[in-house]
């Protein structure tokens, strides 16, 4: 493998500047999407949120479990807007999560964040998916990107423009 000296050279002084300190080593790494274990970064990730033992960490995990995963696989399956790893699927995936205190908000963030990078159609057909899968509805199936779960009223509702 080749290096171009002065680019590692501009590297390192950049570095410097941002550290503060000489950077004598520089290493990446890369890893192949069939190297990483996604489970255990879905763990580390649910870890970092929540409290180890409480209920909502249970019921979160659970849902990764029945849902998170399948619906990952799923885009991973898709052709994506901007080429990304596994790694950034999950994760953009679980930033969505965060919060989600009901299934039902586990399940728009859940869409929201994996659909993020698919077509709009394969984004509606994720949507659909993810609601048959859970064995619930939209309440406008000709818009299922247009559904959000309303808490106060303890159900799912479609965005309306107001004028």
């Amino acid at each position: 493998m080749s290096c171009n000296c002065q680019n590692e050279h501009n590297l390192s002084e950049l570095l410097e500047l941002y550290w503060g300190a000489p950077v004598n080593h520089l290493v990446f790494l890369s890893f192949s999407d069939e190297d990483t274990d996604i489970k255990a970064l879905v763990e580390a990730w649910l870890k970092s949120v929540t409290s180890s033992g409480d209920s909502a960490t249970l019921q979160l995990r659970d849902w990764i479990n029945d849902y998170f995963h399948r619906a990952l696989k799923w885009v991973m399956g898709k052709e994506l807007i901007v080429e990304t790893t596994i790694v950034g699927m999950t994760m953009n995936g679980l930033s969505h999560l965060v919060g989600a205190a009901t299934k039902e908000e586990f399940l728009c963030g859940l869409i929201r964040g994996l659909g993020s990078n698919i077509s709009p159609e394969n984004q509606a057909e994720l949507s659909n998916e993810v609601f048959q899968w859970s064995m619930h509805s939209h309440p406008d199936p000709r818009k299922p990107m247009d559904t959000y779960y309303d808490s106060s009223r303890n159900m799912f509702s479609s965005y309306h423009l107001k004028v």
